[in-house]
């Protein structure tokens, strides 16, 4: 009755408290049994654990998973010996197991599974293997022999009709289709993987159909769009954890950068264990990864890059969602943790596996994010002309297939190069009591001045958030060294409150409050506490809004904050409006890269690189 309650198959990510409940009574009762349905009992039990991420009893689930496989051998049982058998598959697949880790043991060969599978005539179980082989050829970059598999699944279907192998093999379809831009025909597979996994009753149809979206929208570059969605997924269900950092994303492409920054604090104050190993760690691990990039922090970027860069396999691949290559992850790390040359040889490596994998979407990114790295630092002639070549090929796709971002980054670095036919000549340089200042190819002198030592400040450290209080107080001193933003920051004055400015000592103290209501939640989880889970959960966003609101910079009326907002908006908003009657292509890119208010910042929607 237990095993029939719980289903052949667990739903990832998620505990169904019923179905533990059941499975680990009639294991109280197991030494009753015969091997043949002790096998099961134990192979099912050990397969809920792996799947609901409870990495405390991994010791467990393996020990049950190896108890499962003797008893199996023992009533000559071949199909429960293919389940008993998955179980170590999937722990190892998921980082859970394997050298270095614990407990240590060894992974079941997939050709073992599959043949005790088909001997027993456990179909589930042929499905299961198929598809995790599919996803294996996928995530190795080997497009003929993921099609094999597919296709293997599919021949399982039609001779079958089992539920779950009608289901997955549209959902494999569809990432085959939406990675190979044949958008269309892959919303069409995905949408039609649902209607059979909600007829089925699959618990793992909707999960699955939402982080496909997620694979559409994120290759157009459109994530925005399904905020909404990704929004009640991550509010509504226990594995919507896994794209917090692409709801982050989303939000941050919608403009809000203030709420996705406050996220990120919460996931730094989480720890990083969870883009290493688990359920979904791929994907939480490459949307982190973008978000770390698209924020610019170098520190948490590097950190990352060191984990990412650890994994052995080419794409990253969850389930039936793909992100693209680890290689533009790396690359994107790369960048942002300032090492140019390492990013273009990741970008590099992109672009080779996506022409492998036949992924257009994926080779225009890369094609365009590797000249975006080659402007960035003054190109040669030579450069500049494959960077010509490359922008033209990345233009003709993400027009073809509607590709937004890379299409908006192609126009943005077209005009980038327009204004720049040479090498790079751009400079902001204090000679006495004047600045010489390039760009664009026309060159004049400014006056020293609060204004112009402000511009150098940010200049000198684009992406980098500066408290109007920094700015006054270096007024005075030219800009030689970039200050490090808002993350250096401390205030001595009686006072400056925490609304004046997030310092360290803020910072410290936010990402200690989360990690402790996370290990609170962590707990309920273990124990399905819905209850307490619940009203974690909201203490938790609550308090992310509470971040989101301090990071916004309230200021006091009255305060010193606000007295030297005033002060550096209309020094710099009257020195920028200066530079446009003098240098309007220079007045017109600072007006559009440099933010102001409580917290300044110099961000250009394209790198520029200054002599400062």
């Amino acid at each position: 009755s237990a095993l029939i309650h719980a289903g052949p198959v667990p739903e990832f990510g998620r505990v169904e408290p019923t179905g533990r409940a059941l499975l680990e009574d009639a294991c109280r009762g197991v030494e009753a049994l015969d091997d043949a349905l002790r096998a099961r009992l134990h192979a099912r039990l050990a397969a809920d654990i792996v799947a609901a991420n409870d990495m405390g009893q991994i010791g467990r689930a393996i020990a049950l998973s190896n108890d499962a496989a003797g008893a199996a051998r023992r009533a000559d049982d071949f199909g429960a010996l293919a389940q008993a058998l998955m179980v170590g598959l999937y722990a190892a697949a998921l980082g859970m197991v394997g050298p270095g880790s614990a407990p240590e043991t060894s992974v079941p060969s997939p050709h073992e599974i599959l043949e005790a599978a088909e001997r027993g005539g456990a179909l589930d179980v042929v499905m299961q293997i198929r598809h995790t082989r599919a996803v294996f050829m996928f995530g190795v970059g080997h497009a003929e022999a993921f099609g094999a598999e597919s296709d293997a699944l599919a021949a399982v279907a039609s001779s079958s009709s089992v539920p779950e192998a009608l289901w997955l093999t549209d959902a494999l379809a569809a990432m085959r289709a939406t990675v190979e831009g044949r958008f269309a025909e892959g919303r069409e597979l995905m949408d039609r993987a649902l209607a059979t996994g909600i007829r089925m009753q699959l618990t793992n149809a909707v999960p699955v159909h939402v982080s496909q979206q997620i694979m559409w929208h994120a290759l157009k570059g459109s994530l925005v769009e399904l905020l909404p969605v990704i929004d009640d997924f991550v509010v509504d269900h226990p594995g919507g954890v896994t794209w917090r950092p692409v709801r982050a994303l989303a939000r941050l492409e919608g403009g809000d950068h203030l709420a996705a920054r406050a996220e990120f604090e919460g996931f730094v104050a989480n720890g990083l264990a969870a883009a290493e190993a688990g359920v979904h760690c791929r994907s939480y691990g490459a949307g982190l990864a973008a978000l770390t990039a698209a924020l610019g922090d170098r520190d948490v970027a590097a950190r990352l890059y060191e984990i990412i860069s650890r994994r052995g396999e080419v794409w990253i691949v969850d389930g039936c969602t793909t992100l693209g290559p680890w290689a533009l992850t790396l690359g994107l790390l790369a960048q942002a943790s300032g090492r140019p040359g390492d990013a273009a040889a990741h970008f590099e490596e992109a672009i080779r596996v996506g022409h492998g994998m036949r992924s257009r979407p994926i080779v225009a990114r890369a094609q365009s994010l590797l000249v975006e790295t080659w402007l960035a630092h003054a190109p040669d002639a030579t450069t500049r002309e494959r960077a010509t070549t490359m922008l033209a090929d990345a233009e003709r796709t993400a027009r073809e297939l509607d590709l937004r971002d890379t299409l908006a980054r192609v126009e943005r670095l077209r005009a980038t190069m327009a204004m720049r036919p040479t090498a790079s000549g751009n400079a902001f340089r204090r000679e006495g009591d004047f600045w010489t200042v390039r760009f664009a190819n026309a060159a004049i002198r400014l006056r020293d001045g609060k204004g112009v030592r402000y511009l150098a400040t940010l200049l000198a450290a684009p992406g980098q958030e500066f408290h109007v209080l920094q700015l006054a107080s270096r007024g005075g001193t030219p800009a030689t060294v970039p200050a490090r933003g808002l993350a250096d920051l401390s205030l001595s004055r009686e006072d400056g409150t925490l609304a004046d400015a997030a310092d360290d000592r803020a910072r410290r103290e936010y990402r200690a409050r989360l990690a402790d209501v996370q290990d609170e939640l962590d707990e309920a989880e273990r124990f399905h506490d819905l209850g307490r889970i619940e009203r974690l959960r909201a203490e938790q966003d609550q308090f992310v809004a509470a971040i989101a609101s301090g990071l916004r910079g309230r200021t006091r009326p009255g305060g010193p904050a606000e007295t030297a907002r005033k002060a550096v908006t209309k020094v710099l908003r009257t020195q920028i409006g200066k530079l446009l009657e003098v240098h309007p292509a220079l007045g017109r890119h600072l007006r559009e890269s440099v933010r102001m208010g409580t917290v300044c910042e110099y961000r250009p929607t394209t790198p520029v690189h200054w002599e400062l």
